[in-house]
């Protein structure tokens, strides 16, 4: 016939069928035995010199879980302030000196009395084809009336041009032609006309080709004197201008 053993979990007492057996009725009975507030789900451990009780240990550490989703992102963080101004550079070098600008016609050197003049100018030019081209106060292309001899409003003027031509690539061609003509402007640049056309004398002429002539620039209101050189030859043109002129 089977017995039935407890175990009182809070004295420590063993009982068979309800009656203490053994030689001590509890566990703290016994003499290597020193239990210290037992209580649920404590066990014994040798501690070295008498069986005590202790807390069940912790179980095992279980798996970690998965990550977290990442949490959104912070906002912007106020702009800085401004850095200061930093220092001003260095002056730079100075620049190359420009060219030379052209020289301007010859101004009137002499009042005879008031509203009469007389002026002298140098026109010039090089050729080096059959294009028809103006002597301008500079030898550049005709800028407007800046570079040629103008007449003014309620004018009069004679001319009386010497011009000289020589060939400078190759030697022993030239020529030289003497005009005379006389301008005549009343009210605007569109008036102003030549008086009975012109005179023209070929002085000296190696070749027949070249050639002169003098016009109203209508559009300016000036003294239009135009050269003819030749092909493939390099032509210098020169005129002296002598101006004599009455205005109201």
């Amino acid at each position: 016939m089977s017995s039935k053993i407890v175990v009182d979990n809070t004295t420590g007492e063993i009982t068979a069928d309800g009656q203490p057996i053994g030689g001590a009725a509890a566990l703290s009975g016994l003499t290597d035995v020193a239990l210290s507030g037992p209580v649920a789900d404590d066990f014994l451990k040798f501690d070295g010199s008498s069986w005590v009780n202790s807390a069940s240990p912790p179980g095992a550490t279980g798996p970690m879980g998965p990550q977290g989703a990442a949490g959104a992102a912070g906002a912007t963080g106020p702009t800085g302030a401004t850095g200061p101004q930093g220092t001003t550079g260095s002056t730079g070098a100075t620049g190359s000196q420009g060219p030379t600008g052209a020289t301007g016609p010859t101004g009137i050197v002499n009042e005879i009395y008031s509203g009469t003049y007389t002026s002298t100018y140098i026109l010039r030019c090089i050729t080096s084809n059959a294009t028809p081209t103006n002597l301008t106060t500079d030898g550049l292309t005709q800028s407007g009336s800046s570079n040629v001899i103008t007449i003014g409003d309620n004018t009069t003027s004679m001319y009386e041009l010497y011009v000289v031509a020589r060939r400078t690539d190759v030697d022993g061609e030239g020529a030289s032609y003497k005009l005379n003509v006389t301008l005549d402007r009343n009210s605007g640049a569109a008036s102003t006309a030549l008086i009975d056309g012109d005179y023209k004398l070929v002085v000296a002429e190696d070749t027949s080709a070249w050639d002169i002539n003098v016009s109203a620039d209508t559009t300016n209101g000036a003294l239009r004197v135009t050269v003819t050189g030749e092909a493939a030859k390099t032509i210098k043109w020169v005129a002296f201008v002598r101006e004599v002129r009455s205005a109201e």
